[in-house]
């Protein structure tokens, strides 16, 4: 890619490489409106998260010790209720534009609390 090319290839989305690439930067994705609704009850505090308009608080952040590959976490049925994105997975962070056009913006602008892997797992 030259210098030219990015304004024709960059739509101005910000998306981060997680896990080892981050060193150890981990985002909980909150797929289901009843995962967002526990989280608080079941995901350590943190000072980072974010999330869009219909889908608030819906992604929070860590920073582990030894990041392992994503992992995700669904329903009987297959639906998705959560993914742990690690080593392999990236997230689109704000001020990003998510596809249904909705501004992705910070909840808790703050640092990812530190914990270890296997405890946030």
């Amino acid at each position: 890619m030259t210098e030219d090319q990015i304004d024709s290839l960059f739509d101005g989305n910000i998306g981060l490489l997680l896990g080892a690439p981050s060193s150890g930067l981990i985002d909980v994705d909150l797929d289901s409106d009843a995962a967002v609704a526990l989280a608080p009850n079941f995901l350590p505090p943190t000072g980072m998260i974010h999330g869009r308009t219909c889908k608030p608080r819906s992604h929070w952040w860590y920073k582990v010790d030894s990041p392992k590959p994503t992992k995700q976490f669904k329903t009987p049925s297959g639906a998705s209720l959560a993914e742990v994105r690690g080593t392999g997975g990236q997230t689109v962070v704000p001020p990003s534009v998510h596809p249904s056009g909705e501004t992705i913006a910070w909840d808790q602008p703050g640092e990812p609390a530190e914990i270890p892997a296997d405890d946030l797992l």
